[in-house]
């Protein structure tokens, strides 16, 4: 009997701590959605932006000085205005039919530990590819709703099934039964002509194949050396300053590494950094502020 009372008692001091604390939750946060709901709708958010490929909705999710880790042991991209850069440049376009899921394992006050699954066909090539992965995030501590990160470290794991990838060598039906060659010319029209034709001739060993200073045109014509030429990047002599916000040049090739050591010491980089899509990017900046990335792996 006295075993019994003793255990009652327990329950009920248990029982009281409990609401007590519960009290002083509500008066310190009277009117907030409940913690485990704004996770809830953080995680929700954040499916609904990678789904729909929305960096400026990522952005909402982030505070102004916020880190995020996309691989721990490599550089942290710092501030709301990078992540939403490096989701604008890499998955945008580059994916469908996303799904995303998650489970939320651990929550305190200090830190939120998360597993998610994500899988997504790569537009360009057809593979399908899964993920799966675990969130540490740490939440800005004002009691603000929505919650806001402060710190996102993710590590995952990649799988390509080969499979469902479409053939490389598609012909338009246009095109089948010619022998059209398509080649792609980007064209740069800046004041910064000079500066711009020498960053990629030091970058990417371009050459001047054409070149025109007549009256008022002005511009060159620049190819890869290997004397392929299947593109070509045109520079354009233009007084007026354009804003390429939202452009990247992208360039594809086998071995990241070894382009790394070839670049010239003042040029800025971040990277190499590895890309939820298997993809490693290499990020650059142009003299017009263009983001040139290069990669290897995927399309």
């Amino acid at each position: 009997m006295r075993r019994y009372t003793t255990i009652v008692a327990l329950v009920a001091c248990l029982a009281a701590f409990w609401n007590g604390a519960a009290m002083a939750g509500e008066q310190a946060g009277e009117g907030l959605m409940p913690r485990d709901n704004a996770i809830n709708e953080w995680l929700d958010t954040y499916k609904t932006a990678w789904q729909e490929q929305d960096a400026d909705l990522v952005g909402t999710l982030f505070s102004d000085d916020a880190h995020y880790a996309v691989n721990p042991l490599e550089q942290i991209l710092a501030g709301r205005s990078a992540i939403e850069d490096y989701w604008r440049a890499g998955a945008a376009g580059s994916q469908k039919d996303i799904l995303f899921d998650y489970e939320v394992w651990s929550d305190t006050q200090q830190m939120t530990i998360v597993h998610w699954t994500a899988s997504f066909t790569r537009a360009a090539s057809g593979e399908r590819v899964n993920m799966d992965g675990v969130f540490r995030l740490v939440f800005e501590t004002n009691d603000a709703r929505p919650l806001l990160c402060a710190r996102l470290e993710e590590w995952w794991f990649l799988a390509v099934d080969e499979q469902s990838a479409a053939p490389t060598n598609i012909e338009r039906e246009t095109l089948q039964g010619t022998d059209m060659r398509l080649s792609l010319k980007t064209k740069i029209s800046t004041p910064l002509f000079d500066e711009t034709i020498a960053y990629y001739k030091a970058v990417f060993g371009m050459e001047i194949a054409q070149e025109w200073d007549k009256d008022d045109d002005k511009g060159a014509i620049l190819v890869f050396a290997d004397g392929r030429n299947e593109a070509f990047l045109e520079v354009y002599y233009d007084a007026r300053a354009h804003d390429f916000s939202g452009l990247s040049l992208q360039f594809r090739l086998d071995d990241l590494n070894g382009f790394v050591e070839t670049l010239p010491p003042s040029i800025d980089r971040e990277g190499p950094r590895p890309r939820p899509w298997g993809s490693t990017y290499l990020y650059l900046r142009d003299p017009n502020d263009i983001m040139v990335i290069v990669y290897e792996g995927g399309m």
